[in-house]
């Protein structure tokens, strides 16, 4: 991220992204496993094995078609065999595809219910290393700001933020931590100083890209998919609510006051049982799934404007930016099953510490994978528009075409 200090303006200069592959890979496996544990706190709960008469093993007939879809799109892509823009449809259509895929299994799937006697370790241990994690995070954000980027130290202010995020329970634990100033804070933030971030470090860059409209309705179409998976997957929209006492027998909504995330927000909360459909939503989930969407629809729109270039300049940006992003798009898309799957192989007993450990919305581990997420996101964004900014392989007129030129 060695670009000239507060670049806001029209870049002109591009560069084959993601050169090293290997680095890419593991943090695109990071990305897979924290945006997993970090973002769903809750699931669909489901007393057998059917819902409405659907197995849940239907579901996998989705996602694996879904991924044979998006794989052989990258793969002939990759071989040359159909257009960029081609494989771009087809990517984006595996995806939707391994989004219903996943859905479906994860509403369709039994689930197991558990209570405290399940847990396999002291809840008392939640606060201090709560506490522990979050300090360890914002003394290497000074350090590692304070020495890698010593003229940008809105990395720094990140850094203590998302450690802040990581401690809060531990530093607000007198009974008013869901309802205290601080918590309100910190969510708010976090997005604010993300977006602050983009704007002084690669706006130019992004504004560009976006004035593609292959790069526009890909990135878009990814992060659609994204927020309506999580928003499934997390238990903040259902078809296929939970049954029992308590359930009204006509349509209702109403407003109540849900903890997502640190800190209870206002939550519009409706029941449809004609549909059926059951959602939730509050500002706290639109700031957290918007973010997580946004940022995953940058990188996505980034990666189809390298590709539209390839089309009209006969260029080949090789392997490592299809890797990165398959990595942290498709394999986010199917993440959330793992613990479905932990649960149906190891069985409920052997699952339970997986579930206290990043389910419990007082574990300390989902904070920590959540804002873990956030940063390799937007490091991974700020890392691409950079190498696009500092070794040209093209030039841009003011429509936004390219025109092949030596590379750096």
């Amino acid at each position: 991220m060695d670009q000239t200090e507060g670049r806001d303006g029209d870049v002109s200069k591009y560069a084959s992204p993601l050169r090293n592959l290997r680095f890419s890979r593991l943090r695109s496996i990071c990305l897979t496993i924290l945006l997993v544990l970090g973002i769903v706190p809750t699931a669909s709960a489901h007393n057998a094995s059917t819902v409405a008469g659907i197995p849940h093993w239907y579901g996998l007939v989705f996602l694996v078609l879904g991924l044979a879809v998006l794989g052989g799109s990258v793969f002939f892509k990759q071989g040359q065999r159909i257009r960029p823009t081609t494989a771009l449809s087809g990517i984006l259509t595996g995806l939707v595809v391994v989004a219903i895929g996943a859905i479906g299994f994860t509403e369709l799937a039994p689930e197991t219910y558990y209570t405290a006697e399940s847990i396999a370790f002291p809840r008392a241990w939640y606060l201090p290393v709560a506490l522990l994690l979050g300090f360890s995070m914002m003394v290497a954000s000074v350090i590692i700001g304070r020495f890698r980027w010593p003229t940008r130290p809105r990395y720094s202010f990140l850094g203590l933020e998302l450690g802040l995020w990581v401690a809060y329970p531990a530093l607000i634990s007198s009974g008013g931590e869901y309802t205290h100033p601080l918590g309100y804070a910190i969510a708010l933030s976090v997005p604010f100083t993300v977006a602050y971030i983009l704007w002084k470090d690669c706006l130019g860059t992004l504004s560009l890209v976006l004035r593609n409209q292959t790069a526009r309705w890909f990135g878009g179409g990814v992060a659609l998919i994204v927020a309506l998976f999580f928003m499934f997957t997390a238990g903040f929209l259902s078809f296929f609510p939970e049954q029992g006492t308590g359930i009204p027998e006509t349509t209702t909504i109403t407003v109540i006051p849900t903890l997502f995330p640190l800190v209870t927000w206002p939550t519009l909360e409706w029941w449809l049982p004609s549909i059926p459909f059951t959602g939730m939503l509050s500002v706290g989930v639109f700031l957290v799934v918007g973010l997580i969407a946004g940022l995953v629809g940058l990188n996505a729109a980034v990666l189809a404007r390298i590709w539209t270039i390839e089309e009209t300049t006969s260029l080949n940006q090789g392997a490592a930016g299809t890797a990165t992003f398959v990595g942290s798009n498709a394999c986010s898309c199917c993440g959330p099953l793992i613990g479905k799957f932990v649960i149906l192989a190891m069985g409920p007993s052997a699952a339970a510490p997986v579930y206290w450990l990043f389910v419990d919305l007082k574990s300390p581990a989902g904070a920590l994978f959540l804002t873990a997420s956030i940063a390799l996101l937007l490091a991974s964004l700020l890392k691409s528009t950079d190498q696009f900014y500092d070794r040209s392989v093209c030039k841009f007129d003011e429509s936004g075409s390219s025109v092949t030129t030596q590379a750096d």
